[in-house]
């Protein structure tokens, strides 16, 4: 949570982008003579890339601190978004972003610059609490999350600065969804997204006496819930329910 706290407060370098019917570039020599060059001038290459609008966006500056979240568009099953955008250890990127039905969603985050050490994060909009991390020491992470109603995606370089490219893939979970060990405590609790009037869903797993199976829902408003666990008869187990507003290690 303070280490949430620390990272929103940042303010990153502006990244601007100019959209028109029209686009001029323009090519201009900046020093050199030209002796010795026989062909009359200087040998230039580059590549102009164009952006697929409907499923790719830039980054928008500023976007540091919760309150300046860059908004993407809703996401639902079969959709794929993606933000080219750039950040250093100095620049933070929050992205909001909605999924008006529970969707599981597979994330990549690949930099341009392969020494850096980017990392991705997402986290309820509700607490704050970060429910899923993505953090090796690698350029590019990858992972999948399951979510619902709106959540937050932190993109935090932990080394370098780098132009980067994330992608956030979402697809039907199906009728119900399996518990992915480790699940034991609150803190390896699988965040299903956010829970509100008129939503239903279906968890299955497998536990013993040693062994006990954590889901994280985020509920805005005051609700009831109505819970049914269904086991063996012969077996014996509970089901209790924690609010873990201040903090995953404390339910």
């Amino acid at each position: 949570m303070n280490r949430f706290s620390d990272l929103i407060r940042r303010r990153g370098l502006a990244l601007a982008a100019v959209l028109a019917p029209m686009l001029a570039l323009g090519l201009t020599a900046c020093g050199g003579s030209g002796e010795g060059d026989t062909s009359g001038g200087d040998s230039l290459s580059g590549t102009l890339s164009v952006l697929n609008a409907d499923d790719t966006v830039l980054e928008a500056e500023p976007n540091g601190t919760v309150e300046q979240a860059h908004i993407l568009p809703q996401l639902l099953a079969g959709q794929s978004q993606t933000v080219v955008g750039s950040t250093s250890t100095a620049d933070d990127d929050i992205f909001q972003v909605i999924a008006p039905e529970r969707v599981e969603i597979a994330i990549s985050l690949n930099a341009q610059v392969g020494t850096s050490d980017l990392d991705v994060y997402v986290f309820d909009p509700v607490s704050l609490l970060q429910v899923a991390a993505f953090a090796t020491s690698s350029a590019s992470e990858s992972g999948t999350f399951f979510a619902r109603g709106t959540f937050l995606v932190l993109v935090n370089s932990a080394n370098g600065s780098s132009d980067y490219e994330l992608t956030m893939t979402a697809s039907d979970p199906g009728a119900s969804i399996a518990e992915v060990e480790p699940n034991d405590s609150a803190v390896e609790g699988a965040y299903l997204g956010m829970f509100d009037d008129g939503d239903s869903l279906i968890f299955t797993g497998d536990g013993t006496a040693a062994d006990s199976d954590f889901i994280l829902l985020s509920v805005a408003e005051m609700s009831t819930l109505q819970i049914s666990l269904s086991f063996n008869a012969l077996e014996d187990y509970d089901v209790f329910v924690y609010d873990v507003t201040s903090g995953l290690g404390s339910p």
